[in-house]
């Protein structure tokens, strides 16, 4: 799997957004966390996803100061990830 790829995400409220996903390469045994970003937006902050107990990938800790436009791609984000990593 790629360290760090990117994919243009579309939203209704702020068009075409290009997010930027970084995998943490875990220690065995330890979970599996990809860090998100957008470089040219300040206004979203970097992020962490990780799988929750069901297995779905889930926006963690930020989630409060998250847009709620970013917080809707959570889905997509997950479904990109599992895309790359089945590659």
């Amino acid at each position: 799997m790629y360290s760090t790829f990117s994919h243009t995400f579309p939203t209704e409220a702020q068009g075409d957004k290009k997010f930027f996903l970084t995998v943490n390469r875990p220690a065995a045994g330890q979970e599996t966390i990809f860090e998100g970003k957008i470089n040219d937006d300040k206004a979203v902050p970097k992020f962490k996803m990780k799988k929750d107990g069901s297995g779905q990938w889930k926006i963690q800790a930020t989630a409060s100061k998250m847009p709620a436009w970013v917080l809707g791609l959570e889905t997509a984000f997950g479904a990109r990830i599992e895309e790359i990593a089945a590659r």
